[in-house]
């Protein structure tokens, strides 16, 4: 199953860590550190991210939220969302493990949610929920106003994640998932929201189904039409009934690959992004009926509908200037404004929604430190004015060391963004508004489609019990996480002869499970004693080394909980 690279990161952090301690302030050495009262109990926060103010040119509405990401997925995705009801907009960050929220206002950061690899999201028909598809099979739901979290389902038959998740008029969903690389496709499925249940399933491996699986998906703003793209090369592009999940009708452009598929907001108009064997983007817009009534070669990428309807954005080229251009869906005359991806040769928007007024929202991957940015243009508006700033503003991603005694002098990592272009002498540390010491900053290479990721680690400074936020800092700009940091009352170290590498909690039976070497040791945190250990049925093993842990769940013919097995 798909981890994405923070999992990765922070899983070998803590098992290379694990090398001389487990714990928080332990001496080097093989220890085991117990820090008493909700040690835990790690608190989830979300992290409140303050974001740059928007670059907006005077006069226009646009602006541009550069992230420490250099990749963002498939341009006929929908990873930006526009929520009319609550006027903001939510982004999903796959390589951040969160999904952003924005007023649609002026931008500023509203929330941030933090979901595990969010790859696609969606808004339902009455927009009070948000669905986030993740690249580890899962679809999570959150109320679009208060954020909590709602439901969670798991497409079983997703190898590598869902790719893509489309809400149907009748409440349920198609499903797009990655089945392997080798495939060269993937699995389109249909959502019945009342049982949970997939149908209807097509799959490269063995298509049974009727759907296309691989393409760009999309519907309408009505959401009562789907379009399935091919991007496989067979050049067709399937019109589902969002009601009933039937098929309506095929349209084909043999030898050609779908690049991107839209359909406004009562299904009266289609765009499709056509890129025929060895030629150039074609943009071909199609009526309710499915015939062609205009086409031209001036680009497409990915595009988006205005909320009313009446205009299709993308990004194209007039008399050789590029630019973001708006067209009438009535008349196709076209209106350009230029902003900073028309500047020398920069590479097209990802549009991927919009309001009525004329606001356009989507992605562009051409910040000059190799980041992406989230970007609203304004098409009233003949230029948006000046580009995105350089330099990237600070995230805290994760502190991955929360707990530490009272008394100070624990060690804190905290994984973050944005430290990248300044001097490491100006990096602080704030553990519960007291500075911290020792503070280093380390870059770490090795990690794909994270751009300027760094390891900023601390000594903490003295406290009171509790939880406290932390803040990181440079000369320009900060960001804290709230209540990321708990001071416990009193710590504990237990000694053992290696080093323990994973730990597990037993909430259940209140027992704490790490293993190492040849043996599970077992510590009870009520006594704060060390138990007997577990060993292999067999006896140990000289070459044997304990890993990953788990445990089972309440046994399937019992209504009571039963003693689990790891």
């Amino acid at each position: 199953m798909y981890t994405s690279p923070l999992q990765r990161i922070t899983e070998k952090l803590v098992k290379l860590y694990s090398g001389s301690a487990i714990g928080l302030g332990v001496p080097s050495g093989p220890r085991l550190c117990f820090c008493h009262r909700r040690l835990f109990v790690f608190p989830l926060a979300l992290l409140f991210v303050l974001l740059p103010k928007p670059a907006n040119a005077a006069g226009n509405r646009s602006a541009y939220i550069p992230y420490d990401v250099s990749w963002f997925g498939p341009p006929g995705f929908r990873t930006v969302s526009f929520d009319q009801i609550h006027q903001q907009i939510f982004t999903a960050w796959t390589q951040l493990d969160r999904i952003d929220v924005l007023s649609s206002a002026d931008y500023h950061l509203i929330r941030s949610i933090a979901v595990p690899s969010p790859s696609t999201l969606d808004i339902s028909p009455d927009g009070t929920t948000l669905a986030v598809g993740t690249s580890s099979a899962h679809i999570l739901f959150f109320d679009t106003g208060t954020f909590a979290k709602t439901n969670d389902i798991v497409f079983p038959d997703s190898a590598l994640g869902v790719s893509a998740f489309v809400y149907t008029a009748n409440g349920n969903a198609f499903i797009r998932a990655e089945a392997g690389i080798s495939t060269g496709g993937g699995i389109t499925a249909y959502w019945n929201q009342a049982t949970n249940s997939f149908s209807n399933e097509s799959s490269a491996m063995g298509a049974t189904g009727i759907y296309n699986t691989s393409g760009p998906l999309t519907r309408s703003g009505d959401y009562t039409r789907i379009l399935l793209g091919d991007e496989s090369g067979g050049g067709s592009v399937q019109v589902i009934d969002g009601n009933t999940g039937d098929l309506l009708h095929t349209f084909g452009l043999f030898d050609s690959y779908i690049m991107g598929v839209a359909a406004n907001n009562t299904a009266s108009r289609f765009a499709i992004c056509v890129e025929p064997a060895g030629a150039g983007e074609l943009l071909v817009v199609l009526d309710a009926s499915y015939n062609e009534i205009y086409q031209d070669e001036s680009g497409c990428a990915a595009m988006a509908f205005s909320r009313d309807g009446n205009t299709l954005y993308r990004d194209g080229s007039t008399n050789g200037v590029a630019a973001t251009q708006a067209i009438d869906m009535s008349t196709f005359s076209i209106h350009s404004t230029q902003n900073f991806s028309s500047q020398a040769g920069g590479y097209p928007n990802f549009w991927q929604d919009a309001d009525s007024t004329g606001m356009v929202y989507g992605l562009n991957p051409n910040i000059p430190n190799g980041g992406t940015i989230f970007v609203a243009v304004d098409t009233t508006v003949s230029s948006t004015g000046n580009p995105p700033p350089l330099n990237d503003p600070v995230h805290i991603i994760r502190v991955i060391d929360n707990v530490g005694s009272p008394q100070g002098g624990d060690l804190v990592r905290v994984l973050c963004t944005g430290v990248d272009h300044v001097a490491a002498s100006s990096v602080r540390v704030k553990i519960g508004g007291t500075l911290a010491t020792g503070v280093t900053v380390t870059a770490i290479s090795s990690v794909q489609d994270i751009a300027n990721l760094r390891i900023i680690t601390a000594k903490t400074p003295p406290g009171s019990p509790g939880v406290v936020n932390v803040t990181l800092s440079t000369a320009t700009t900060s960001d804290t996480a709230a209540g990321a940091f708990q001071y416990a009352q009193l710590s504990r170290l237990f000694p053992f002869s290696t080093s323990p590498n994973f730990l597990l909690y037993d909430s259940s039976r209140q027992k704490l499970y790490a293993s190492h070497k040849d043996q599970v040791e077992v510590i009870d945190p009520i006594a704060q004693q060390v138990l007997t250990p577990l060993v292999p049925a067999g006896g140990k093993l000289a070459s044997s080394q304990f890993a990953g842990l788990s445990l089972s769940q309440i046994a399937p013919d019992s209504t009571s909980p039963t003693p689990g097995q790891i």
